[in-house]
């Protein structure tokens, strides 16, 4: 882990050297590329980390932090982290939950990880529309969260695979582009 994120760190060092000497010049074109490259550095982060966290959850290592957490917090926080990429892509994206969504029990970075994976691959498919992050009551008194998008969709017969290791769908020749 530590060797994997040397280089990472090293990138993000001098990208923020670079990023204080733009700014200093007075060149916003450098600024931009800068800021360019240390959004590339984070996602690299990220997947890295996510590499990272399947490696921990094959060994059985990962601990549930349970604690009480704002979800409302959370899936705001969400949309904001998203539109952006929702805008670029001609979409729409939309949060609802209900006014004062009480706080829940749950492991916030965990939960933060699988609604980005999902709001990720709802943004990634979606050719026009918009996606939509939803919290509401769940019939046991649980809260029921749902990522509903107007994108493609699953095939019934690749729904039984959905949670299948490093399946993907319509993707016969493994184009790593595509993800894992």
């Amino acid at each position: 882990s530590h060797d994997l994120r040397q280089p990472l760190q090293a990138l993000s060092i001098s990208a923020y050297a670079l990023a204080m000497l733009a700014r200093r010049e007075g060149q916003p074109k450098m600024v931009q590329m800068v800021d360019t490259i240390e959004r590339a550095l984070r996602q690299s982060t990220g997947l890295l980390d996510g590499l990272l966290d399947v490696s921990r959850l094959d060994a059985g290592a990962v601990q549930v932090d349970w604690r009480e957490i704002d979800l409302a917090s959370m899936l705001d926080g969400l949309a904001s982290e998203f539109r952006p990429l929702a805008g670029q892509r001609g979409l729409t994206l939309t949060v609802q939950h209900p006014d004062g969504l009480q706080a829940v029990r749950s492991d916030g970075d965990l939960l933060r990880r699988v609604l980005t994976n999902l709001l990720g691959n709802s943004l990634k498919f979606t050719r026009s529309g918009g996606v939509r992050l939803e919290a509401g009551p769940a019939a046991d008194g649980r809260v029921r969260l749902s990522v509903i998008d107007t994108g493609i969709g699953i095939t019934p017969a690749d729904q039984a695979r959905v949670f299948e290791e490093f399946y993907q769908a319509a993707n016969p020749a493994r184009d790593r582009s595509q993800g894992l």
